[in-house]
């Protein structure tokens, strides 16, 4: 449930998602990544000793119809996942999750799976596809109560938000025909000309078409937000790029783009994915490109983090009342061997990045560490 820009768990209190994409099951191996080299279950120990609360798993339009392939998991690692298919192992990943007193959003995701193209279901048969495959998942997860809620699409980029927040309204009510519990959460879009973000991340239009649901008090807004990794925008400092009150200019982006929700009281927000190199290469070793501009993108990175724990204009003031948790987040991403350097862990998917740790410290670590009742 959601009361103003708070999510609240069963007793009601405020709950502050903390949460890592760990994805895979959206590509051809259908389930997530790192089970050839390790368990499944300690992998979730890492993150849950880590101090996220939260998983947040991608899967694709073709997985709940999948059989496992060869290469996914190593069954020596992972005796329980022996003869198991796609979807079996994705419940006993859910299902260790709530041993671990961790929730999990699942996230539709497009990657390798054939089954929607990038950007945003195709319109006709692709929306349609789309909605049947989260109506099955939602029909085996309802009663799941660690599954908190449906990333309804990742970065749905080829649409205006006039019509992406239609679809998700028309997906959103559905999938609450069998889920009624459900958290919504809707990303953003990219926009256009002169007034693009980072994918996923423009949620401008909720300000005159926020996304009403048949049943009340459950969207939630999950932007998209990256630095110097992925973009190049021009508020982005890097070599050959000076801006003027760098890192402070960064506050009111965050705001103007996606914050304002959550300061205005609209509804909770959930960043959904953000994260840097850290002027690293996937095993921990400086290398370019991404030291050129390492100390740029650790400045975003750090406004970010102060952004998101309630500090909006970068002073030392919290705007939050006390005892309220800051902006929601989901760390991007867990797995090593992204197409950036993003992961929280090294190419031997054991042994944390230092230093991404401690620059995400200051959100794991914000007091509100309290284990919530399950909605």
């Amino acid at each position: 449930d959601t009361r103003g820009n708070q999510i609240l768990d069963a007793a009601n209190r405020p709950f502050h998602v903390k949460s890592i994409t760990w994805y895979g099951a959206a590509g051809a191996s259908h389930v997530p990544e790192g089970l050839m080299t390790r368990s499944f279950k300690s992998i979730i120990d890492q993150v849950a000793t880590l101090g996220f609360n939260t998983i947040r798993i991608p899967f694709g339009g073709a997985f709940s119809s999948s059989t496992l392939a060869a290469t996914s998991v190593n069954t020596t690692l992972n005796p329980e996942l022996v003869g198991l298919n796609a979807w079996q192992v994705m419940d006993r990943i859910i299902q260790y999750a709530a041993t671990k007193n961790l929730f999990v959003i699942l996230n539709y995701n497009n990657a390798g799976d054939g089954g929607n193209p990038d950007g945003g279901p195709a319109a006709g048969t692709g929306v349609t596809n789309w909605q049947s495959v989260w109506l099955m998942m939602a029909a085996r997860y309802a009663s799941q109560s660690n599954v908190i809620g449906a990333d309804l699409y990742t970065e749905p980029v080829n649409y205006s938000w006039t019509n992406w927040a239609a679809l998700a309204e028309q997906c959103g009510n559905a999938i609450h025909t069998v889920a009624p519990n459900w958290l919504i959460f809707v990303e953003g879009v990219r926009g256009s000309g002169s007034d693009q973000y980072s994918d996923g991340g423009n949620l401008k239009g909720v300000a005159t078409r926020p996304v009403v649901l048949s049943r009340s008090q459950r969207v939630v807004y999950s932007p998209h937000d990256f630095g110097q990794t992925i973009n190049q925008f021009s508020w982005l400092q890097r070599p050959g790029n000076v801006v003027a009150n760098y890192p402070n200019n960064l506050y009111s982006i965050f705001s103007q783009n996606w914050g304002y929700i959550y300061e205005q009281g609209i509804a909770p927000v959930v960043v959904g994915e953000f994260g840097a190199a850290f002027g690293i290469n996937a095993d921990g070793v400086s290398a370019t490109p991404w030291s050129t501009f390492k100390d740029d993108e650790i400045a975003w990175f750090d406004a970010l983090v102060k952004y998101m724990n309630g500090y909006f204009d970068g002073s030392s003031t919290r705007f939050i009342p006390e005892g309220r948790p800051g902006i929601g987040w989901s760390y991007f991403c867990l797995n090593p061997n992204a197409t950036y350097p993003l992961g929280l862990v090294k190419i031997n998917w054991i042994d944390a990045h230092a230093v991404k740790l401690a620059h995400l410290d200051p959100l794991i670590n914000d007091g509100e560490n309290f284990v919530p009742s399950y909605p």
